[in-house]
C-alpha cells in the first residue's frame, strides 16, 4: 500500500524549480533546476539535506533532465543551451564542455555503454551522442516519433521514452515499464 512507501521531503528553500533528478554511484541525489543550476544532495538524504554542492552554467540557461555516469564521474544535464558535462564535478564548478550548445534538449538518458541519449526540443527528435564523448561529439539522430519528455534505459537496453499528448502508446517490450512514468503516452523501442 502507498502507507507502507517511506516519504522523504527535501527543502528545497535554495533550489528554484526542480526538473530532473538522478542518484550516482554513492547515492547522492542531483537535481537540474530551471535556473541553471545543478544541485547535489549527499546520502543519506533526511529531510534536513541541503546542497552539499552547486554546479552552475553560468548563464542560468534552464536545465530540464540530469543523468549520472558513475563509471567516468560525469553529471550530464539536459537544457536550452545543449548538454552540459561536469567531469569530477566539485562544488561552485562551471561546465566541462557542452554538446551542441545551439540545441535546446529537453530529456537525457545514458546507456550501459555511456552513451547519451537525448530528445530535441524543437525537433522532435531523439538524438545519440556514443563515447568519447566531449565537445566536438556529433549527434546521431534516431527517430522523430513522439521524443517527449523522457527517456530511461532498461538493463536489456530497450529504450523508454515519455511523451506528451500526440505520441501513440507502443507497448513490444515489459509490460509493467508503464508504471515507471507518469506522463500522457509511453515508447518503447527495442532497437534503440
Amino acid at each position: 500500500t502507498n502507507a507502507s512507501l517511506p516519504t522523504l521531503a527535501l527543502d528545497f528553500d535554495t533550489v528554484y524549480a526542480p526538473l530532473g533528478v538522478a542518484f550516482d554511484g554513492a547515492g547522492n541525489l542531483w537535481v537540474s533546476q530551471f535556473s541553471g543550476r545543478l544541485a547535489r544532495f549527499d546520502a543519506p538524504l533526511t529531510t534536513d539535506s541541503k546542497p552539499a554542492a552547486t554546479l552552475s552554467t553560468g548563464d542560468n540557461a534552464n536545465l530540464y533532465d540530469v543523468v549520472v555516469n558513475p563509471a567516468l564521474n560525469t553529471v550530464y544535464s539536459a537544457g536550452l543551451k545543449g548538454i552540459v558535462a561536469f567531469v569530477a564535478p566539485k562544488d561552485g564548478d562551471k561546465p566541462s564542455f557542452t554538446m551542441q550548445p545551439s540545441t535546446r534538449y529537453n530529456a537525457l538518458g545514458l546507456r550501459a555503454d555511456g552513451s547519451i541519449f537525448a530528445t530535441e526540443f524543437a525537433s522532435d527528435t531523439v538524438v545519440s551522442f556514443h563515447p568519447p564523448l566531449s565537445a566536438a561529439s556529433q549527434r546521431v539522430p534516431r527517430t522523430t516519433e513522439g521524443a517527449g519528455w523522457g527517456i530511461r534505459f532498461q538493463q536489456d537496453g530497450t529504450v523508454l521514452r515519455t511523451g506528451l499528448g500526440g505520441s501513440a502508446f507502443e507497448q513490444s517490450a515489459a509490460p509493467k515499464a508503464m508504471d515507471l512514468f507518469s506522463a500522457s503516452s509511453l515508447v518503447i523501442d527495442k532497437n534503440p
